[in-house]
């Protein structure tokens, strides 16, 4: 769950702009006090909602604040003698993305001071304020934020010399005329604690170094946190690589074992077919049948022709090989049976008898046997002994 927590921020966001001299001698000035938008602080990046900055608690917190030269405090009623110059109307309003006010200073070395900065571009406007800062990450138009700002609080508006933002030239304090874009960042310049001009140059000066070093940290900050993010980048490319290639691998392994698998299990088929024609080859060839090198049409034909010497099969396919065959050995399969069945009935065989004139009677097997030669004989005239079954 995303933690929120209480913060200070500065942000150069505003802009001064058209003034008016009023009747006491003090300026008006129209000012944009900040916008909405993503707000760089460094190495953490923060979302400034229009919800959060144009809610009426907001809006309402900006007026009356005080003006400051520099953020040298957060304003309270103990410390507002010391370091106010002005304050900022209550005509606190939204234009667009941007909250605007007015802002008057009434501080005569604060006005000499902003009149001397037009020769040096101007002077920049930064808004001091309190948040609730909620941790979490996003995008906003195309910007990567870490945090989003709620519950805004203002507490006064800080000039300061041009480039004392650490983001680079934030706007400035002119007369009118062009504007660069709005930058955002953050710092704090102590301004002097009294009114003497050559020790507000002196400390406005070290402000620009202090400010100049701050930038020069945030840069390479920013720097390392992009090279940081470009980095995980490529882990994570890689591990996501990485993975893709595991997932390949352990496909590539079942598809493998698939491919084992069938091949195993063909060879166990092949080895069977071929043990179960040899079986049924044996027996018309005889158990003592060398098959060594001969191929299942060549035992199958040597089968066929052995129990049909006139077989011819050249041009035949293998199909009509295997369907002769299997013909062929239904039938020996038969002839085997009934030869099987006479010997059941006949054994054991008992002595002949002589038969008439002398000559030795026949068994029911030489009968059976003398029948079966008939009917092969019939056959292979073309016709059938009386009598004799037809086989299919």
């Amino acid at each position: 769950m995303a933690q929120t927590a209480r913060t200070q921020r500065f942000d150069f966001t505003g802009r001064l702009d058209a003034k008016t001299v009023l009747g006491d001698g003090s300026v008006r000035y129209t000012a944009r006090l900040t916008r909405t938008g993503v707000f760089d602080y460094g190495d953490h990046r923060e979302l400034r909602t229009a919800d959060e900055v144009f809610k009426k608690q907001a809006v309402d917190s900006f007026k009356g604040v005080a003006v400051t030269i520099g953020h040298r405090a957060f304003v309270e009623p103990s410390n507002w003698s010391d370091v106010a110059v002005g304050h900022v109307g209550d005509d606190v309003h939204r234009d667009g993305e941007f909250l605007v006010a007015s802002l008057v200073v009434k501080d005569a070395d604060a006005l000499a001071w902003i009149a001397e900065q037009k020769e040096d571009g101007g002077v920049e406007l930064s808004m001091g304020y309190t948040v609730d800062l909620l941790e979490e990450e996003g995008e906003h138009d195309g910007e990567h934020y870490d945090a989003v700002q709620t519950n805004i609080v203002g507490n006064h508006a800080a000039l300061g010399p041009t480039d004392w933002g650490r983001a680079g030239r934030a706007v400035r304090l002119l007369d009118g005329g062009a504007y660069p874009p709005n930058n955002m960042a953050t710092a704090r310049i102590d301004a002097p604690s009294n009114s003497n001009e050559d020790a507000l140059r002196k400390d406005l000066d070290t402000a620009r170094a202090d400010a100049d070093a701050i930038r020069k940290e945030r840069d390479d900050a920013r720097k390392e946190r992009d090279a940081a993010r470009a980095d995980a980048d490529k882990e994570k490319a890689r591990a996501d690589r990485a993975e893709g290639e595991r997932d390949a691998a352990k496909a590539d392994t079942v598809k493998e074992k698939e491919r084992a698998d069938k091949a195993e299990k063909s060879v166990d088929e092949k080895v069977t077919a071929r043990l179960e024609l040899l079986d049924s080859a044996r027996l018309v060839l005889g158990a003592d049948y060398d098959a060594k090198g001969k191929t299942d049409r060549d035992i199958r034909i040597a089968a066929i022709t052995k129990l049909d010497p006139d077989a011819k099969f050249d041009g035949k396919s293998d199909d009509h090989v295997m369907g002769r065959f299997d013909a062929a050995i239904s039938s020996a399969k038969k002839d085997r049976g009934a030869l099987a069945g006479v010997q059941a009935v006949t054994a054991p065989v008992p002595t002949p008898v002589a038969g008439a004139g002398g000559a030795p009677a026949k068994s029911r097997l030489d009968e059976a046997l003398e029948q079966q030669a008939k009917e092969r004989e019939e056959q292979s005239k073309g016709g059938v002994p009386k009598g004799a079954m037809t086989r299919k």
